[in-house]
C-alpha cells in the first residue's frame, strides 16, 4: 500500500498483537479503496476487501480474531463480521437499523457489539445475532467506553442534516455516498476560482438517502483536480463541504 497515493480513514490494531493491522483506506481507485491487513506491524499490507468505502472497523478485545466492518460502495455493503481475521466475512442484519456507519465492540463483556445507524444506537449482546435499539434514538458518531466500567458508555451525536461520507468516480458519473440525502436532493461541485456548478442529481433507486449519482459531474473534475462536493436539500438545508480528489489514473 503506497503512501503517498492512499488515504487511510480508520485503523485498528490488534490488542493481543500488535503486528496485525487493519486499515480501511479510499481514494487511490475504486478497485483499491477497501479493507487492508498488515501482519508485520504496518510494513505491507494486503487487501481483504475491494469497491467499498470502510466506515468503521471494530476488533473484539477478548477475541481479535473476531472482526467487524462498516462499509459502502459498490460491493454487498452494510455491517459484516468475520471470525477468522478478515480472510472470510459474514454481513450481519440488524433489523429497523437505516445506514449503518459504526461499529463498536464492549472491551469487557463478551458478545456485546454496538451499531450506530441513522435513526439511532442498536446494541447486540449474543456477537450480533439479535439488535435492539437503545434509548438514543439519534445518529452516533463515536463511542467511548469508561475504562474503569465498560458498562459506562459515552455516546457523541451529529446534527441531522446530509453528510457526505465518501465519493468515487466512474467515467463522467460521480458517485457520492453518505446519510440523510432527501428526494430531490443535489451534489453541488465547488471548483475553487472557476466557481461552482450545481449538477442534476438522482437519488440511488435502491438506497435513496444514502447514495446521488451525477451523471455528467465528472467531466469538470481533471485527473488529479481537488474539489469541494456539497449535498444540497430541496429545503437548501446543506452538508459539510467533503473535499475530493480525482484519481490520476
Amino acid at each position: 500500500m503506497g503512501r503517498s497515493s492512499h488515504k487511510v480513514d480508520h485503523l485498528a490494531v490488534d490488542p493481543q498483537n500488535g503486528s496485525n493491522v487493519f486499515a480501511g483506506v479510499r481514494c487511490c481507485g475504486e478497485d483499491n479503496d477497501g479493507l487492508y491487513k498488515s501482519t508485520n506491524g504496518g510494513t505491507t499490507f494486503r487487501q481483504l476487501w475491494d469497491y467499498a468505502t470502510v466506515l468503521s472497523i471494530a476488533l473484539d478485545p477478548r477475541a481479535p480474531s473476531t472482526v467487524y466492518m462498516v462499509t459502502r460502495g459498490e460491493q454487498p455493503f452494510g455491517l459484516f463480521k468475520s471470525t477468522n481475521g478478515g480472510t472470510n466475512w459474514t454481513q450481519i442484519s440488524v433489523a429497523g437499523a437505516e445506514n449503518i456507519k459504526l461499529v463498536a465492540v464492549d472491551p469487557a463483556a463478551a458478545g456485546i457489539v454496538y451499531a450506530s445507524a441513522t435513526n439511532g444506537l442498536f446494541k447486540s449482546l449474543d456477537g450480533g445475532e439479535t439488535w435492539n435499539l437503545t434509548g438514543l434514538e439519534a445518529p452516533v458518531l463515536t463511542l467511548g467506553f469508561d475504562p474503569a466500567d465498560a458498562s459506562i458508555v459515552y455516546a457523541g451525536t451529529s446534527i441531522p442534516g446530509p453528510k457526505i461520507t465518501g465519493a468515487s468516480l466512474i467515467g463522467k458519473k460521480l458517485i457520492v455516498t453518505g446519510d440523510g440525502f432527501d428526494p430531490g436532493a443535489k451534489i453541488l461541485v465547488v471548483l475553487g476560482v472557476d466557481g461552482a456548478l450545481l449538477e442534476k442529481t438522482i437519488n440511488d433507486a435502491q438506497n435513496p438517502t444514502s447514495v446521488l449519482i451525477a451523471p455528467k459531474a465528472g467531466k469538470h473534475i481533471a485527473p488529479g483536480r481537488t474539489v469541494n462536493l456539497t449535498v444540497v436539500e430541496p429545503d437548501s438545508t446543506a452538508s459539510p463541504p467533503f473535499s475530493f480528489t480525482r484519481p490520476l489514473t
